[in-house]
């Protein structure tokens, strides 16, 4: 018997806020099949707070310190209607190395690739002496998986090997430059709340920039 009254509909129509919370459980999330668990633990309570407000806002969030490091906030969600759903969608457990495509049109797509994106990918300006650079990076240990994203996206520079082959491989797809800003076009525009504030303002401070490098 679930403790709280979770919102058991929340998957089952496709909507903005569906795709960007399954991007994220894609990449930074957990799925207990035996046990019917959904689970996120990341180190952006942000994140946290959002999702937890599409399932119920009574369930608690888990604050798990770490010495030296950031803490980690936690949800876990117990429906197996829901993780039925998630598993109908294209997602399983121990799902890192098999992960496929994920059932979602083109419609919704950019809010789930900002939920990738979110859950394992980086936005970032560095502003470093005589060298100014942005870039968007998605990393998957599964090929298919970051296959399929680079396929449905216009601007993806070639799929790059991170780690040694005698470890667990790594993928990442990078986006640079001006195919990085038409990107953040892409999956910013009409984000809403529905965006880690942390990863949205370093695309706002290159846009700032390069709006001070053309008044010159």
């Amino acid at each position: 018997m679930r403790k709280y009254d979770v919102n058991l509909d929340f998957f089952k129509t496709e909507t903005s806020e569906r795709a960007w919370a399954l991007g994220i459980l894609a990449t930074d999330g957990y799925i207990d099949e035996k046990r019917n668990i959904l689970q996120w633990d990341m180190t952006d309570k942000e994140i946290i707070e959002k999702l937890r407000d599409f399932f119920c806002l009574q369930i608690p969030i888990k604050i798990r310190k770490r010495a030296n490091r950031k803490p980690l906030y936690g949800l876990k969600v117990n429906s197996k209607e829901l993780v039925n759903d998630c598993v109908n969608l294209g997602l399983m457990q121990k799902k890192s190395l098999i992960l496929g495509p994920v059932q979602i049109s083109d419609e919704y797509f950019y809010d789930f690739l900002r939920g990738v994106i979110e859950g394992d990918g980086s936005v970032k300006f560095r502003e470093r002496e005589n060298n100014k650079e942005f870039y968007v990076r998605i990393y998957s240990s599964s090929f298919e998986f970051i296959n399929w994203i680079k396929n449905k996206t216009e601007h993806s520079n070639k799929l790059m090997i991170e780690n040694p082959p005698d470890r667990n491989t790594k993928y990442r797809i990078c986006w640079y430059g001006k195919n990085a800003t038409d990107l953040c076009k892409k999956i910013y525009k009409n984000a809403g709340n529905l965006k880690l504030s942390r990863k949205y303002n370093e695309y706002q401070k290159y846009l700032k920039y390069l709006e001070e490098k053309n008044a010159v």
